[in-house]
């Protein structure tokens, strides 16, 4: 928050943290934040998905550091989906690679947050055992006008398929946008026609009336 009350864009603050490294421990807090969650309801949870910097991945001990704090809480590994965006390709040394094969010999599970952006993003089929893959909310927004756009989203979900991956449309703002994708074939999807961000007791409460309908 700003000293005039207004809030600090995510993007902002974000940067800020990676410029000057408390991304390391921000990090860590909220992976610790989400196994709580994770515990505390996990008969409703199926996994989360855990945004990951490339600053954190170039940390040497940020996979230890990952596996031990989801080992005290004794919580399945296959739970978390670690989000990583495009541009690691680009930050892929040594420490990168050996962070991201510990958490996934862990059992930790991958996505590529805003596919389609990046110069090599057909790099990351063969080079990550990836999960699924978010597609960058600047192809739904073009939608329905952008006929090149709808293009772009049938072969990206094409890819996907081929590769038996979940692919996730992001930016999902109005029905004609859910209704072309459904017609594309996806079945996934994220954005604010289905909900914005909520804080967490009440995304918990959800969780729970949701779990006490499936069982009845």
């Amino acid at each position: 928050v700003k000293k005039d009350g207004s809030v600090v864009p995510p993007l902002d603050f974000i940067r800020v943290i990676e410029e000057n490294g408390m991304i390391i421990t921000v990090g860590e807090e909220v992976l610790r934040q989400v196994c709580e969650f994770i515990v505390d309801n996990d008969t409703s949870i199926g996994f989360v998905d855990v945004n990951v910097s490339p600053v954190q991945l170039r940390y040497p001990n940020m996979a230890d550091r990952f596996i031990d704090i989801i080992s005290a809480h004794e919580i399945d590994p296959r739970k978390i989906v670690l989000e990583f965006t495009e541009n690691i390709l680009i930050e892929m040394n040594q420490v990168v690679k050996d962070n991201i094969e510990k958490l996934l010999n862990f059992g930790c599970q991958i996505c590529i947050d805003d596919f389609g952006t990046g110069y090599s993003s057909l790099s990351y089929l063969t080079l990550l055992p990836l999960k699924k893959i978010k597609v960058d909310r600047s192809f739904v927004s073009r939608m329905p006008e952008d006929s090149r756009s709808i293009k772009i989203l049938e072969a990206i979900y094409n890819i996907a398929r081929s590769f038996n991956l979940d692919a996730i449309p992001e930016g999902v703002e109005n029905e004609k946008q859910l209704e072309i994708l459904s017609m594309i074939g996806y079945r996934l999807f994220q954005g604010y026609y289905f909900g914005k961000p909520i804080p967490v007791d009440d995304f918990a409460k959800i969780l729970r009336e949701r779990s006490k309908f499936t069982k009845s």
